[in-house]
């Protein structure tokens, strides 16, 4: 028994190791384009290197209630096999929690991210957070500049996204950007990045200035 769950334990590193550097490889391809397709890469590799532990504790679990229960009424086991399999359990556990923090998590979905819920973006000032990135997404027909917001809230230009195209920002956390309608100069949106890629969409319909609420005629 203590060598199957031991031979349980030496399989499921050796598999790891093989998946963890090619999980690591299309996570970083992943965080430094912001694309669906290098998304659904990561998160394959990714979920198979991060579950493939917690597999392996539930057949380590199971071999020994299993071998427990046949080995009832005979010869009950002494206190170092007991001993032995308290120790393959804890490291397996061990392991497991090991590679969920060495192997980064990837979302299910590619996260949107919303324009920032602000009276004045101007106002915005960067906020340091991990290294990640935005893909801004121009579905609207007319050129927009992206901006970049530093702490002290200078801008700084990233160029121009044509109608119809779109621009993967490498950037951190909490770094706002500024959308701006490269013709007229008009702030169309600020975005922040999250913690993790994301994208942000621009449409027609967010160029078009908004008309303040009527307050009625004054009496």
């Amino acid at each position: 028994m203590l060598a199957t769950i031991w031979g349980l334990i030496t399989f499921a590193g050796f598999v790891v190791a093989l998946i963890i550097p090619k999980a690591d490889e299309h996570v970083t391809a992943f965080w430094e384009s912001a694309e669906e397709g290098a998304r659904a890469r990561a998160r394959k590799l990714s979920s198979a290197a991060r579950t493939a532990p917690l597999f392996i504790c539930v057949a380590v679990a199971v071999v020994s209630v299993t071998s427990a229960m046949a080995l009832r009424g005979s010869e009950p086991p002494s206190g170092v096999d007991i001993g032995m399999l308290v120790v393959a359990g804890l490291t397996q556990l061990a392991f497991a929690v090991a590679v969920r923090y060495m192997v980064t998590g990837v979302p299910r979905a590619m996260p949107v991210v919303p324009p920032a819920d602000s009276d004045d973006p101007s106002l915005l000032r960067a906020k340091d957070g991990p290294r990640t990135a935005l893909r801004f997404i121009n579905e609207s027909h007319t050129p927009l500049r992206l901006l970049w917001i530093d702490h002290s809230g200078s801008r700084h230009d990233r160029g121009v996204i044509a109608p119809d195209s779109q621009h993967t920002q490498l950037t951190y956390a909490g770094h706002p950007f500024l959308v701006e309608s490269s013709p007229t100069g008009q702030i169309v949106a600020a975005f922040v990045p999250l913690a993790v890629p994301g994208t942000a969409t621009i449409t027609d319909t967010m160029l078009t200035p908004r008309r303040r609420p009527d307050c009625g005629t004054p009496g």
